[in-house]
């Protein structure tokens, strides 16, 4: 079969052989045309995935399916683009929708406001006031290298694993980790590692480890795993006998991308395991002189650093006594180097953003039990049953993006609002 090509018909979306050049810059280069009276079902017809595939941005036919999609969603519902712009009132004409799929933006022509016969912006720009001269000014989109794109992570944490039959405050950890990693299998399998942060084993025994290794077998990307204050460092490794270390002994490792270097910190105050002590977080001379080692060795990399504790208080009384407890060396040595972007950690079982001594941070939820809300609880140890969750975070070319997805919760049959 030559290019191909999708057409969305009645019995669905299914593949069509493009074997000329005049195919493809005829019929499949519009890329849809949208007319007053058709409905949103009937909008789309035809996608052009040949450029994507071509320049190889996309990684495979679905891939370039959905991105041209998202971009024509934009334009699918005159219906929808009459709600974008309510003052002007009912949008005449016709549209002729096109995207260059290197990064252009949409292009719109004959679309004109039916109060003022003024041309509306194209829908990535300033909506129009009804002002005298329309806002024109576009938002320019950047071009994407062809065989480029966004760095993507998953971030697990806090997954307190229990021997089968045991459970936390009713909630059973491997059912809902089963059901995180079912979902990133679904909907992020192209994801360029799944980190999981730590807290890894409730009670650091032998057999929640096997059970957890066992169930990470089951994940279609790759994984690093990492550990936290619930977890011992000889009893992790004694199952996990291929995790990286460095050369102390420490579970750190360094992940080069093409857009980033992962920085993945041991943070575990012990041994001795000493608690309530060894709950809080802790980076020796030895652990500081290794990330000092990695960071002055990232290059032209941006850097994220993984941990498990964060590096400053959060506002939780009781949780930030167990916070990373020599957190001026690591944000002496971090901003003396000047190349971290981004910090993540979890621990607190709570979604948290902001900055820190100028440095952007993402705290993420539990996949288990939650830190209750109130910010003057003292004890640590409460938990609340709300939904789990994981992060995701894309490296751009301007900074990172970080969501977080109550996966148990999610909701992907989306209606007009």
């Amino acid at each position: 079969m030559g290019l191909v090509g999708l057409q969305d018909d009645e019995a669905g979306v299914r593949l069509r052989p493009l074997w000329g050049k005049q195919q493809v810059d005829g019929a499949y280069r519009g890329g849809a045309r949208l007319e007053a009276e058709e409905t949103a079902q009937a909008v789309i017809h035809r996608v052009d995935v040949v450029q994507l595939l071509g320049d190889r941005v996309a990684r495979d036919l679905r891939h370039a399916t959905d991105r041209h999609l998202a971009d024509l969603a934009l334009a699918m519902n005159v219906q929808q683009l009459n709600r974008a712009f309510p003052s002007h009132g009912r949008v005449s004409g016709t549209a002729s929708v096109s995207s260059d799929i290197s990064g252009i933006p949409l292009s719109w022509s004959s679309r004109k406001c039916a109060a003022c016969q003024g041309a509306l912006p194209p829908p990535r720009t300033q909506s129009c006031r009804l002002t005298p001269r329309h806002r024109r000014g576009s938002v320019k989109r950047k071009r994407i290298a062809p065989g480029r794109s966004m760095t993507k992570f998953i971030i697990f944490t806090d997954l307190h694993m229990v021997p089968e039959g045991m459970s936390i405050i009713g909630i059973d950890p491997y059912r809902r980790l089963a059901a995180g990693i079912a979902h990133v299998n679904r909907y992020h399998a192209d994801a360029d590692r799944v980190i999981f942060a730590g807290d890894l084993a409730h009670g650091a025994d032998r057999a929640s480890y096997e059970r957890l290794k066992a169930l990470l077998g089951e994940l279609n990307p790759p994984a690093a795993v990492m550990i936290g204050n619930h977890d011992r460092r000889e009893a992790f490794l004694d199952v996990f006998d291929e995790a990286p270390t460095d050369d102390n002994g420490f579970v750190q490792q360094v992940i080069d991308f093409a857009d980033c270097r992962a920085i993945l910190l041991d943070t575990l105050f012990a041994p001795p395991y000493d608690y309530p002590v060894s709950h809080a977080g802790y980076l020796c001379d030895r652990r500081l002189g290794w990330l000092d080692r990695q960071l002055a060795s990232a290059g032209d990399r941006p850097v994220l650093i993984f941990m498990h504790h964060p590096p400053h208080v959060t506002g939780f009384v009781g949780i930030d006594m167990f916070r990373l407890i020599n957190e001026e060396d690591f944000y002496g040595l971090v901003r003396r180097h000047g190349n971290v972007r981004h910090i993540f950690a979890g621990h607190v079982h709570r979604t948290i953003s902001g900055s820190s001594r100028g440095i952007p941070f993402s705290v993420f939820k539990s996949t288990v039990h939650q830190q209750p809300m109130p910010f003057d609880i003292p004890d640590a140890s409460l938990s609340v049953d709300e939904p789990a969750a994981y992060g995701i975070a894309l490296v751009t070319r301007d900074g990172v993006l970080v969501h977080t997805e109550d996966y148990e919760i999610a909701k992907r049959d989306a209606a007009v609002a």
